[in-house]
């Protein structure tokens, strides 16, 4: 039905005259969809400022909008207004959105683009190419978005609570054995028994913080081309064996519950959890002695690898407004933008040279592992049916995380779920 809609919204839009030249003369509407997620908006404010101080006869039409954890809602609330005949010229969004956009051939490929812009093209250099390879579609293969800032996933550990451990702190290439053993040392409990301070927590619920654990184990719930379930591989039922093994058998993690374990660490409840760069700014606020590391690795000699999830531009491919949906996304790719997503600390900018200053690496300690990581993170699995793949995830998870199902049971009641939802998306 979309594809049906999407080509008659497409055809229902007209090319303009194109613009020979942008000048602070230059009249037009940009239709800009974005999300209002503050940490996001405190970063564009000034490059929109920019905008809007080159060209002061362009009409902004920003449509903001709350993604809330939900991209795939978020995406359709897009698709929709393109299907209505008001079709947005640029839109931002995040990889668990790409696909479902892309694949409906509506945006440019940018790649030609970049290209024939000396500044965007030296911008690109100072971008690690992981990163930018993951901005291309795998329904097109085309660049269909220009990155702007990310993030990935890293064990932050209480340094002060290793001190009083005795342990040394964790290196890259640590083992799942390692780390549990790491974590049974920060278990404290009083003398009846009770836990007063947890190794680890296992962020309950959280898809992305929960990858590294499927990732660092040569696995996931589908397969690497995102088109059929994987659940019944036995690496990714040993990975969920493991993380119920931290709760059951080793006691070093609290009941699987839906929370990441920020407040439980700044507390000092908590000397170990999983998290991104957004989490950062409390950390550093509340002047815990952090530092972090790469995740462990299901077995000795692999190397370690985390996921990342990434923002990025898109430009409607029939856009009447072309030029100035360029000059958009020019300007973001600038140091306005990057600078700002630096100093807001919510998440990595996309050019090293913003992710590297010595005001970003002053805290965690480790702190140039966020980007040195780039070239060894593996995209979050977002096929164009993410939210549905997600929700049936979690679901068999927690069932057997909470003692509700058995390892085996829960397995094949995802791979059946996940096959279908798979074959439906095909």
């Amino acid at each position: 039905m979309y594809k049906t809609m999407m080509g008659a919204a497409i055809a229902a839009v007209t090319a303009s005259t194109a613009l020979a030249e942008l000048n602070a003369d230059t009249e037009g509407t940009l239709k800009i969809f974005m999300r209002d997620s503050p940490d996001f908006v405190v970063a564009a404010d000034a490059t929109i400022a920019k905008f809007k101080e080159l060209y002061p006869n362009v009409t902004l039409d920003i449509r903001y909008n709350t993604p809330a954890g939900d991209w795939a809602g978020y995406t359709n609330k897009y698709l929709n207004q393109v299907a209505a005949g008001d079709a947005p010229d640029v839109v931002e969004t995040a990889i668990e959105g790409f696909e479902m956009i892309a694949s409906t051939g509506l945006l440019a490929d940018l790649a030609p683009l970049i290209e024939d812009s000396t500044e965007l093209s030296s911008v690109v250099a100072d971008i690690d190419p992981n990163l930018l390879n993951a901005m291309k579609s795998r329904s097109t293969g085309e660049l269909n978005y220009y990155p702007l800032q990310w993030n990935n996933v890293v064990i932050y550990y209480n340094i002060d609570l290793f001190d009083a451990a005795g342990l040394e702190y964790p290196q890259a290439g640590w083992t799942w054995e390692e780390f549990a053993e790491t974590a049974k040392a920060l278990t404290v409990r009083d003398d009846s028994g009770a836990v007063e301070q947890w190794g680890y927590m296992i962020p309950g619920n959280q898809n992305f913080v929960l990858s590294p654990w499927f990732f660092n184990n040569n696995t996931d719930k589908l397969t690497e081309d995102w088109t059929a379930s994987n659940a019944k591989d036995p690496a990714f039922a040993e990975s969920m064996e493991f993380l119920h093994s931290l709760i059951h058998d080793h006691k070093v993690s609290p009941t699987y519950e839906e929370r990441l374990g920020t407040e439980e660490f700044i507390a000092g409840q908590v000397a170990m959890f999983s998290c991104g760069h957004w989490c950062v700014p409390a950390l550093r606020d509340a002047g815990l002695n952090a530092g972090i590391a790469m995740p462990p690795v299901a077995k000795e000699g692999m190397d370690p690898v985390t996921v990342f999830g990434i923002g990025g531009l898109g430009v409607l491919k029939e856009s009447p407004n072309m030029e100035l949906a360029l000059e958009w996304l020019r300007l973001f790719a600038g140091d306005d933008f990057q600078r700002t997503a630096s100093e807001n600390l919510f998440s990595i900018p996309a050019t090293k040279k913003w992710a590297t200053t010595e005001a970003y690496l002053a805290f965690p300690a480790n702190a140039e592992i966020y980007y040195d990581s780039a070239s060894r993170v593996r995209s979050v699995t977002a096929p164009s049916n993410f939210r549905q793949v997600e929700d049936i995830f979690l679901r068999h998870l927690a069932d057997y995380m909470t003692g509700n199902a058995e390892l085996e049971d829960a397995v094949s009641s995802m791979d059946s779920e996940l096959t279908r939802a798979m074959r439906r998306a095909r």
